[in-house]
Formats: structure tokens, sequence, C-alpha cells
């Protein structure tokens, strides 16, 4: 770990990042938004799914947007009952412009977020040229959690889009992650092998790609990646691949069932859609369970 002018936390430098361009509609508004509140210096709260790649899209944009500073990546966990006093006094000493990430603030504790909230009232009293960011899952946004307290502190709200919901952006993305991992060697995803990783849906995001890429790249360590070097959960998917648009209408599906505990009468009023139309959309999009 290294140090920041006398809070101990990682200094990260212009980060290496797997969010790279992106076509999908939902990416580049996430992408502006992010340089928006980066550029002016606002409290940005970034919400997505676990591994959809907010703490590196934010840290990368960040330093597009300011090429001189730098930025402070602060765990929830790792907020300590004396967190506030060592990050005062750093605070007092940061004369570069610098943000601070707090990323899974929705993981904190009671007391990690009084000493946080210590800390976010300390920064807005203060004169040194410093922003703040924090992530959290937004599957715990209609929570209860103790970090509901901090969200007054914050300006903005920022979305990561999933992976699912990028579909134009897949095989760039799968492209990053491979040349990340397979360390310069000569090595592709095939054609067939690209077909069943569109067609999955990547609940955990680009952290599963990542680790699906690296299992195949065990059985093929050179030349083009098949469709059986995969893992076997990439093939349990739908028959066809989904539209971006039809992406969103599945998770929409997915989560009124979830909400109705299975009830699918109650899910298709919740919908605003008959019965049989819902049965319709199960059958398409292949659910058969949640």
């Amino acid at each position: 770990m290294h140090s920041g002018e006398g809070l101990n936390m990682p200094l990260l430098l212009t980060p290496s990042t797997l969010s790279g361009t992106g076509q999908s509609p939902l990416w580049k508004r996430a992408c502006n938004d992010i340089a928006s509140a980066s550029a002016n210096h606002h409290a940005l709260l970034v919400m997505g799914e676990t591994g959809s790649g907010k703490f590196s899209l934010l840290a990368e944009i960040y330093h597009r947007v300011n090429p001189g500073g730098r930025s402070l990546l602060i765990d929830a966990v790792d907020i300590s009952p004396y967190f506030y006093d060592d990050a005062e006094a750093a605070l007092e000493a940061t004369s570069r412009p610098t943000l601070y990430i707090f990323r899974n603030i929705d993981e904190l504790s009671t007391d990690g977020v009084e000493e946080l909230n210590k800390f976010l009232l300390a920064l807005a009293d203060s004169d040194r040229p410093v922003s703040v960011a924090a992530t959290l899952s937004d599957a715990n946004l209609d929570s209860d959690l103790p970090f509901r307290d901090l969200l007054v502190h914050f300006q903005q709200a920022v979305t990561v889009p999933p992976l699912r919901h990028r579909i134009e952006d897949v095989d760039t993305v799968v492209t990053q992650v491979l040349n990340e991992i397979s360390q310069g060697r000569n090595t592709r995803v095939g054609p067939a092998a690209m077909r069943v990783i569109r067609r999955y849906s990547w609940p955990r995001n680009i952290t599963q790609l990542k680790e699906a890429l690296a299992a195949a790249l065990l059985r093929r360590p050179v030349g083009d990646i098949q469709p059986e070097d995969l893992p076997g959960y990439c093939h349990d998917s739908a028959r066809r691949q989904l539209t971006g648009m039809e992406a969103l209408e599945r998770d929409a599906i997915v989560k009124a069932l979830r909400d109705a505990d299975g009830n699918r009468v109650q899910a298709a009023a919740t919908l605003g859609i008959a019965r049989s139309s819902l049965y319709r959309k199960l059958k398409s999009f292949g659910i058969t369970t949640i």
C-alpha cells in the first residue's frame, strides 16, 4: 500500500482500466455524466452492479479530465474509528487536485458512516482542490442500510450499465480483457466462442468475463479460443442473442417476478401487461426459474 500525504491509502496514478471506448447509449451517457461531474468537481455517486467497472471508469475519466490530478481509493471496509483524524490531516496537507474515491459505501457500518460523514463535512468546508466520489451497488438503493445517511453529501448520481446492456460493446470489452490477461501472447476469441459470449448474460459483469477468459486461456494458451474452452456456465443462456432493449425488458421482468415472489399474475400487473404477454416473453427470453 502506498501512502498519500499522511493518510494510509493507495495512491492511484492514471489507472489501467477496462473501460476504453464504448458505443452503447447507456455507456456513453455514463461516461459523459462522469466527465461533467469531474470537470465541475461535483460530489459524485457512481452506482451499478458488482463487477460492472464503476471504479475503473470513474478513475480513468477523472484523470483524463484532470491530467494533473491524483485519485485516492478508500475501501469502505478500511474506514476505522480513527479514519477521520488521519483523513483530516491528509486533507490539510493536500495541494494537488485530488479525487477521494470511497468504494462500496453500501458496505459501511454505522460507525463507518459516522466517520465518513465527519470527513465529508470537513471537506465541504475546506478550500483545498479536493472532490469526492463514491461507488455502491444499485441493488442496495432501496434498502435501509446506514450509508443512506451519506447521500446528502452528493450532488450527482450516475449509473454504470451492466455488460448485458452493452451489446454493442461486448466485442471491444472482450478484446481489452483478453489483451490485459494474455500478457502479450498471440491470442484471440474465435467467432464461435464470441457468439457464446454475446449470448450469455454475465451476472457478475466484467469481473466474471475476466475469470471466464482466464479459464479459457488455461485450456488454450495461444491461438483462437473455441466454445469448448469457455466455462460450462457460459453455454447456459437464452437461445438467441438479445438486443440492448430486450435485455432491459428481460431484467424488468425478472425484477417484477422477484418482487412478486414468483407470482406471475402479480408481476404482469406490475409490468402493465397481460398475463399471456408475460408468458410469451418468459418463453422468448428463456426465463424458467427466478
